[in-house]
């Protein structure tokens, strides 16, 4: 019998949950912090992240090209892998999306570099997970680059953290301070996105002030209601927040500037995604900048965007494991004009809330079906406090017992079991106007 390590760690007293999370994270430190990573890190910080690093994709396409999936692909579209020098060569190759990916998956596998490689997944943003495999160097390539975009804004490697992310750290059911885990190992106060209300803020508030915490990273949406409560509690931060990162979600407008009526420190956002073929960063002068010496963006117009609408395409150079080529990432950014392609917004990423009975609105839900790899696509409706209504597109893989009852697990683990999940199978979950799946809608 599989033991569910999330479900075992979530019932465990606080003590020993602070023992668990800080003993696993010493070991991913470890694997994630070598010298292979300072090393990558030392090469980026002189890097110029607006050149493509063409000599490694060059590379990366010669191993593409020993699995079985690439190798008929470049074959069928008469690709040269020893005659590639310009990357418009690459544009003889389709596009690729997640569902072709899903449906070859084995074949796009690179067997040689399993035993150097561990499990990376999608979290699923429409509801469709991926389960892959990511290589040693992926892993420290990617790394390097978060912390070249942390340090170039100013932060230092061993500056504190105070974290607010979507990952359960602590029982739902917990009904007393404190509402955070210490992560020593990585510098962290893990501040949990659950128990966040009008009643606990204060306990948030005290924590970053006594820490002096210089930085805060985390989902915009939560670090939104974070500010939101500490101005409806008439709660003044002192000046120690000196930046603020956000990931995972698009970062609106009208969350800066709630997020700065209350901490006076520079805002800056990260575009990346688990498959690592796309890193844009927001850099201090305000500009995003794709980081093309790490992995290859192609941003392409369709029908169906406005003018100024781009889909962002990209292409790995590392993950010689799992080789993405061409990779839609199922997101869109907007330009400010159509002459000069100077980024303005990230849009791919801007998702509701769900709301909890005790005020609380948890974000970033898509975490639920990072290992539920059987639905296709999945759209979460909430027009009650008490029932949340989940829509599915199901893989014909998909066990109506075995997977249900794991997605409703999965549920209950962030909203705890006084929400009723009612799922519904579809055919096809219905777009937007401009073809978007909105995979959170809040009729509260």
């Amino acid at each position: 019998m599989k033991i569910d390590l999330e479900k075992l760690y979530l019932s465990l007293p606080y003590i020993f949950q602070l023992c668990f999370l800080n003993l696993q994270s010493l070991i991913i430190s470890k694997r994630r912090y070598n010298s292979d990573f300072f090393s990558y890190l030392n090469y980026y910080l002189k890097s110029n992240p607006e050149i493509v690093n063409i000599n490694d994709l060059k590379k990366f396409l010669i191993e593409a090209e020993k699995t079985p999936f690439w190798k008929k692909t470049f074959n069928k579209h008469n690709f040269n892998v020893k005659k590639f020098n310009d990357l418009k060569d690459l544009e003889k190759l389709p596009i690729l999306n997640k569902k072709i990916v899903k449906e070859n998956i084995n074949d796009i596998i690179n067997l040689k570099y399993l035993n150097t490689s561990k499990n990376n997944h999608t979290s699923g943003t429409t509801g469709s997970g991926l389960i892959f495999p990511e290589t040693r160097e992926m892993e420290n390539r990617q790394w390097a680059i978060w912390w070249r975009y942390r340090i170039n804004m100013g932060i230092k490697f061993d500056t504190w953290c105070g974290w607010f992310g979507g990952r359960s750290i602590l029982n739902i059911n917990k009904k007393s301070a404190p509402y955070w885990i210490n992560n020593y190992s990585m510098r962290m106060t893990m501040f949990s996105a659950h128990h966040l209300n009008s009643k606990t803020v204060k306990f948030y508030y005290n924590k970053i002030c006594d820490k002096k915490l210089s930085w805060l990273h985390g989902y915009p949406s939560q670090i939104t209601l974070l500010s939101n409560l500490i101005i409806e509690n008439n709660l003044e931060i002192n000046d120690s927040v000196k930046y603020i990162t956000f990931g995972a979600e698009n970062l609106l407008e009208s969350q800066r500037r709630i997020i700065k009526k209350v901490f006076k420190a520079e805002q800056y956002q990260h575009y990346g995604l688990s498959e690592g073929v796309s890193n844009i960063s927001l850099n201090t002068s305000n500009e995003f900048i794709p980081d093309q010496d790490f992995a290859y963006s192609e941003f392409i117009s369709k029908k169906q965007l406005s003018r100024n609408q781009y889909h962002i395409i990209g292409t790995n150079y590392y993950n010689y494991a799992f080789p993405l080529i061409r990779y839609d990432t199922g997101d869109i950014l907007t330009t400010y004009d159509n002459k000069n392609f100077k980024i303005k917004s990230i849009d791919g990423r801007n998702e509701d809330y769900v709301t909890l009975k005790n005020g609380a609105k948890l974000g970033r839900l898509d975490h639920i079906f990072k290992d539920i790899i059987n639905v296709e696509e999945a759209q979460i409706v909430q027009e009650s406090l008490d029932e949340i209504i989940v829509n599915i597109v199901p893989h014909k893989k998909f066990n109506k017992i075995i997977d249900e009852k794991l997605i409703i697990s999965e549920f209950q683990k962030r909203t705890g079991k006084y929400l009723s999940i009612n799922i519904r199978y579809q055919k096809k979950i219905k777009r937007t106007k401009n073809g978007k799946l909105k995979f959170v809608i809040s009729k509260l």
